[in-house]
C-alpha cells in the first residue's frame, strides 16, 4: 500500500520541523526526537487485512511503543522499531542504485 501525497508531505514537514527544533535548542539541553514509523497494527487499518494483522514488519501499537520508548535519547530522527530501520535502509539503497543505474545509462537526464 502507498502512502499518499499528502501524508508523505506531512511527515516531511514534522520532520524538517522536528530537526529545526532540535538545532534550536540543543544548546539548551533539549532534545527533539522524530519518531518516523511505517505501518503499525492499529484499528485504523482495518480497511485492509495485510495492515491490520500484525507480523514481523507490522508491529502491534504496544509493541512498537516498547521499542519506541527505547530508543529515546539514542537519536534525533528514528523509526522507533528495528523492523522499519531496515526497510528503510534497503529502500534507500535500492533507491540510489536505481538513481546511479539510469544516471549511468543515461548521463544527459
Amino acid at each position: 500500500m502507498i502512502k499518499s501525497p499528502i501524508t508523505l508531505f506531512y511527515q516531511a514537514y514534522v520532520d524538517l520541523f522536528s530537526r529545526s527544533l532540535h538545532y534550536e535548542y540543543r544548546e539548551s539541553g533539549i532534545t527533539v526526537q522524530c519518531l518516523m514509523p511505517l505501518y503499525v497494527a492499529t484499528r485504523m487499518q482495518r480497511f485492509s487485512k495485510t495492515l491490520s494483522n500484525p507480523s514481523v514488519h507490522i508491529p502491534t501499537a504496544e509493541k512498537y511503543a516498547s521499542h519506541a520508548v527505547r530508543t529515546l535519547g539514542y537519536s534525533t530522527r528514528t523509526t522507533g522499531y528495528w523492523a522499519h530501520t531496515i526497510q528503510v535502509y534497503l529502500l534507500h539503497y535500492l533507491y540510489v542504485y536505481v538513481v546511479h543505474t539510469v544516471h549511468a545509462l543515461h548521463p544527459v537526464l
